[in-house]
């Protein structure tokens, strides 16, 4: 009889052909955990930039990110009891909605007359200290709320005002 010859084991085919099958799966599957973490952070940062509170409530919170609104250069005269004779102020007010920038453009007059009453009524003692400062940017963001609230009606306030110039002479 005749012998079967057998084939070396490098140069089986059956034998790669079920091996090679068995990395093609593991390559597969690496692929597709890949493609599903990639999926599933994208998800995640969709929802992140859509506000991630989910949809009718995103409407409902405060916006954290602020808003600087520019106010118009004010100048006054002072009481002439101090060596300063006049005060010049520039402010900016900080909200946390835009809306309150157009509601402090649509007040303008009314927000400027007011906020001219009060710094012409300061005197140069008080304010040349920062304790004196300080009172005074906090009596402007109310005086400017207050105008928000009786000539807009509207809830949107100011959270605070910053001086960005304040000249004595």
């Amino acid at each position: 009889m005749a012998k079967k010859k057998e084939t070396p084991p490098d140069l089986d085919l059956d034998a790669a052909g079920k091996a090679g099958g068995g990395k093609k799966m593991i390559i597969l599957y690496v692929v597709i955990g890949i493609l599903v973490l990639a999926v599933a952070g994208l998800g995640t940062l969709f929802v992140m930039r859509q506000g991630g509170e989910g949809g009718g409530e995103a409407a409902v919170h405060k916006s954290e990110e602020a808003y600087y609104i520019p106010l118009d250069s004010l100048t006054v005269n002072f009481n002439a009891k101090g060596p300063a004779r006049f005060l010049q102020v520039d402010m900016q007010a900080m909200a946390h909605s835009e809306e309150v920038g157009h509601l402090l453009e649509m007040h303008k007059p009314a927000i400027r007359n007011d906020l001219l009453l009060l710094l012409a009524s300061q005197s140069f003692d008080v304010v040349s200290t920062p304790e004196g400062k300080e009172a005074l940017r906090q009596q402007a963001v109310e005086t400017i709320n207050r105008v928000l609230s009786e000539q807009a009606k509207s809830p949107e306030r100011i959270e605070t005002v910053y001086f960005t110039s304040f000249v004595m002479q």
